[in-house]
């Protein structure tokens, strides 16, 4: 893909060469005082006299149209170390690629806001110190493990900002993902139960995706026919096809599978929710807030 070139000459044509060269100090000075050439000059180790011998590059690199798919960034050829305009897809054109891996995105709490390179940055930006070390242990050991992740702890203790960021990481490595809260999960397809067919799409969708994110796993009523028709079967599939899955919780899981059988008296819906139970537990990792 072919950069609209600009030159030096083309801004303010000269009439002799003094003309000229005062005009081009006066461009490599105001290019160097750019926060993003700056930036591009301590990164590549660029002299003043490549800066000099250069200032068409920086110029068209500055020249950038705003809110395009693509943007112009300065490189070093690897074969000549010359200086060079490269074009890469701009977080942007990054977003609308990157939108089509996020699955069931009614329900998603991941957006196409949240697909841009600096949103990770940002995030972390909102939360405390004491939250920041407690998702540096975490990422250092989640995302490397082989097995699913269960991750229990009270409000605010930093599972929703972990989920957050690690669906950020997943869906950025051209991943596909389904990262939503259990309520909504259980809602949405219990009002599609009478549309087989968009039914069937929801437990699909939850078995073939590369990454499931079920956040806020907690009870409300009796959720056992869900667990039984639905996650049961989606765990087994997960288990026969190795994908990862991770869950959080305000509870662990003992507590959990207590409120899930408190109020159940037939015998088959207590097992199911001990298989949904003992699933989790013998091929998780978990990790207190």
């Amino acid at each position: 893909m072919k950069t609209n070139k600009i030159s030096l000459k083309d801004v303010v044509p000269a009439t002799n060469q003094d003309d000229f060269e005062k005009i081009k100090e006066f461009f490599i000075e105001k290019v160097t005082t750019e926060p993003e050439v700056q930036k591009i000059v301590s990164k590549l180790n660029i002299s003043e006299q490549e800066i000099n011998n250069n200032i068409d590059i920086f110029l068209n690199f500055l020249d950038q149209e705003p809110n395009a798919k693509f943007k112009k960034i300065i490189i070093r050829d690897s074969r000549t170390n010359a200086l060079k305009i490269k074009l890469i897809e701009s977080e942007i054109g990054k977003s609308d690629s990157l939108e089509k891996y996020i699955l069931l995105k009614e329900i998603s709490q991941i957006s196409f806001d949240n697909l841009t390179v600096s949103f990770k940055e940002n995030f972390l930006k909102q939360v405390n110190n004491e939250v920041k070390q407690k998702l540096s242990v975490l990422w250092k050991e989640v995302p490397k493990n082989k097995k699913w992740s269960f991750i229990y702890g009270p409000s605010l203790s930093g599972k929703t900002a972990f989920f957050k960021i690690l669906a950020w990481s997943i869906v950025s490595k051209e991943k596909t993902i389904i990262y939503t809260n259990f309520l909504d999960l259980l809602n949405l397809y219990s009002h599609s139960i009478s549309k087989k067919g968009v039914v069937f799409d929801i437990v699909n969708k939850l078995k073939k995706a590369d990454y499931l994110l079920i956040e806020d796993f907690i009870i409300s009523n009796d959720v056992s026919w869900f667990i039984e028709q639905v996650l049961n079967p989606v765990l087994d599939s997960r288990i026969k096809e190795n994908k990862k899955i991770f869950i959080s919780s305000l509870y662990n899981l003992n507590q959990i599978e207590q409120m899930l059988i408190e109020n159940l008296k037939k015998e088959v819906k207590i097992q199911e929710i001990t298989k949904f139970i003992n699933r989790i537990k013998n091929y998780s990792n978990i990790y207190k807030l």
